[in-house]
């Protein structure tokens, strides 16, 4: 006979991919992973967002619009600019929506966590499809897509 213990459950934070770990106990003492090991929940993407859109909003987020001088390479913040992988959101509820809204209109000094503004549509201006992918990675950074990529 063999019993199936859940161990441990990792990414608990809203909308985070989730991992619960079985371990198959038999009576002769044997330890053995579920196939459950590693799988993930599949997370949506928002109305009118493809991958395409991410890798598009990725390269301007590392690029032209200069997010990653504040925001950090993988966006886990720096000094100027905060943690962007996380689910700690001030102005908002992390959804895609929200985070259109907040690059479109940007964060004043006295809003930021930091204490250092975030222009509105990036340091270089940049278009509404272009603050529409831009969004789309910071989503996707939050999310646990890891920026498009499963």
């Amino acid at each position: 006979m063999t019993w199936l213990l859940p161990l441990w459950r990792v990414g608990c934070r809203a909308g985070a991919p989730w991992t619960i770990v079985l371990v198959s106990v038999g009576l002769l003492g044997g330890v053995h992973a579920s196939p459950l090991f590693g799988q993930k929940r599949a997370v949506a993407l928002p109305e009118g967002v493809t991958d395409s859109t991410i890798a598009v909003g990725r390269e301007l987020f590392h690029g032209m619009a200069d997010c990653s001088g504040c925001h950090a390479h993988d966006g886990t913040g720096t000094q100027a600019g905060p943690d962007l992988t996380d689910a700690a959101w001030l102005h908002g509820d992390g959804s895609y929506g929200m985070v259109v809204k907040l690059v479109t209109h940007g964060v004043t000094r006295f809003e930021s966590t930091k204490g250092r503004p975030m222009p509105m549509r990036g340091w270089v201006p940049i278009d509404d499809g272009e603050v529409r992918a831009v969004a789309a990675y910071v989503w996707s950074l939050g999310t646990g897509r890891r920026g498009g990529v499963e």
